[in-house]
């Protein structure tokens, strides 16, 4: 009898988790596009590319949004049950408010595996390609695959590799004269960026073309003067919302060799390895605030509350989340916590509710 109330209201969340899915990603969707046609005539960004960024952008949204979805499908769950009087009829055959809590923590860590595939399997690659389809913003400039092309006066930049914000590598330089004629021709392995704005390359291998003559040479290093700024590399290349757990690791590990900050990095590594716990406790956070009291609630009263408390815990999230890089406080720390607390709460309220 236990198993088929249990599978009965798994599915009332899950339906609940899909009408909610459904109205958040509308409302947050339309306005991300209201936000990017503000971009549309720069460069080469068109309507189209603008819709194609948005919709590109729905895999991450509707991970962001899941704390709230989870908060409100399981208010709406056990708040319906209370209502219609099938919670009490629960509660007499033997359903115990640790099993309801049981149940709807492993839904909400059911929900956070999918999750987790799609980040690391799925959301990289859509955003990927709409951080490519966003560089068209940016006139004379081609961000493709792993690859970049810029161009400004008689220079083309090439930088075949993008894995890093802070080492260019792979580095290629086309310098042509006023007629369009190729006259000098640079390879390099990687560059540096120096405080003064220009490249220290690397492992350079120089080619010139004059008077129907070509000349190479090799030279160890060599400082460039180039017209592309570290800060306007670190926006053409994929912000860290493209990387995947496994791609965030290797990233941390790369740049705590070349001893540079990645504390963004970290801080949405931990982000998204805490949502299995974050999840677990929005779900189970609607049994003492919907059912303990058996009080009847309208559904729109349940949405509402339910609203409220995603938004806040979403603010407390993104505000703690931001507080290891402000104050030089563990990432660990910061994103386990909101988690936590709610967890606390809500074995305290069950403790104490009738």
């Amino acid at each position: 009898m236990n198993l088929l109330i249990l599978k009965y209201i798994a599915r009332l969340f899950f339906w609940n988790c899909l009408l909610v899915a459904f109205g958040l990603m509308s409302l947050f969707s339309f306005l991300d596009l209201l936000e990017t046609l503000d971009d549309v005539g720069k460069g080469d960004f068109t309507l189209i590319h603008s819709i194609q960024v948005v919709l590109l952008g729905s895999g991450s949204r509707l991970v962001e949004l899941l704390p709230v979805t989870v908060t409100l499908c399981s208010l709406l769950t056990i708040g319906g049950l209370a209502n219609n009087k099938e919670l009490v009829i629960f509660r007499a055959v033997g359903v115990s408010k640790n099993l309801l809590t049981a149940l709807l923590a492993a839904l909400g860590l059911l929900l956070s595996v999918v999750s987790i595939v799609m980040l690391e399997l799925l959301i990289p690659k859509l955003e990927k390609a709409a951080h490519e389809l966003s560089t068209l913003k940016i006139e004379k400039t081609t961000v493709q695959s792993d690859e970049l092309w810029t161009r400004q006066g008689l220079q083309t930049l090439r930088i075949g590799n993008l894995e890093s914000r802070h080492v260019p590598r792979e580095i290629e330089i086309y310098e042509t004269d006023s007629t369009g004629s190729l006259v000098r021709f640079v390879e390099a392995s990687k560059a540096y960026f120096q405080d003064d704005g220009t490249w220290l390359l690397f492992d350079i291998k120089e080619t010139t073309f004059r008077d129907d003559q070509v000349k190479e040479s090799i030279i160890e290093t060599r400082v460039w003067d180039s017209f592309l700024t570290r800060e306007q590399f670190g926006r053409l290349v994929s912000p860290p919302a493209t990387l995947s757990i496994t791609g965030l690791l290797k990233h941390l590990n790369q740049n705590k060799i070349l001893a540079v900050d990645s504390s963004e990095y970290s801080s949405l590594l931990w982000k998204k390895i805490s949502l299995p716990l974050t999840l677990m406790a929005m779900s189970i956070l609607s049994v003492p605030l919907a059912g303990a009291s058996i009080k009847n609630r309208s559904n729109g009263f349940l949405a509402v509350m339910g609203g409220v408390i995603g938004i806040l815990f979403y603010l407390i999230e993104q505000t703690a989340s931001n507080l290891d890089q402000l104050l030089d406080l563990s990432p660990a720390l910061t994103s386990l916590t909101p988690a936590l607390i709610i967890i606390a709460i809500t074995i305290l309220l069950n403790r104490h509710s009738t």
